[in-house]
């Protein structure tokens, strides 16, 4: 595997705590930028302001859904090529999309799912030479939740 992209660090982050996210369709693009925030993909949301805004203000650490969104743009030249999403970390489960296409549901897989890597194929979503959307809504039920560790678009 090659790498083809170090996603961000920093990506656009709200909770969904009424879980109307989807339903609201924020892997979507474009979507508002009204009751987004930043947070980073290599530290979890409880460590981070958001997560510490939320204890500050209920008494309590977030568990339920979280949504980061950002962009990305892929050379030319990878076209033809196999390209996965390899996620470092992710504490618990994810639901992806790029582009608006929903192209993983990942659940969590025993005690240790939570720090294992995963890949999701995205070679029919991505597009080439523009930039692309990605959307991942987080479910967290216990711990400290979130992406937690960077994220790559690689070539197989």
């Amino acid at each position: 595997r090659a790498g083809v992209a170090l996603l961000p660090a920093k990506w656009r982050f709200r909770f969904d705590p009424d879980e109307t996210g989807e339903e609201q369709q924020w892997f979507q693009r474009p979507t508002l930028r009204e009751g987004w925030g930043v947070a980073r993909t290599d530290s979890f949301w409880e460590d981070q302001a958001p997560g510490k805004q939320w204890l500050a203000d209920h008494g309590a650490q977030y568990d339920g859904l979280g949504w980061y969104r950002t962009g990305f743009t892929i050379d030319e030249k990878y076209k033809g090529h196999q390209l996965v999403l390899f996620f470092g970390s992710v504490d618990e489960d994810a639901k992806i999309w790029i582009n608006g296409q929903l192209i993983a549901d990942h659940k969590m897989e025993g005690d240790d799912g939570w720090k294992t890597p995963f890949t999701n194929d995205i070679s029919d979503a991505v597009e080439f030479g523009v930039a692309n959307s990605l959307a991942v809504a987080v479910r967290d039920t216990s711990g400290k939740g979130g992406i937690y560790k960077r994220v790559w678009v690689m070539a197989e």
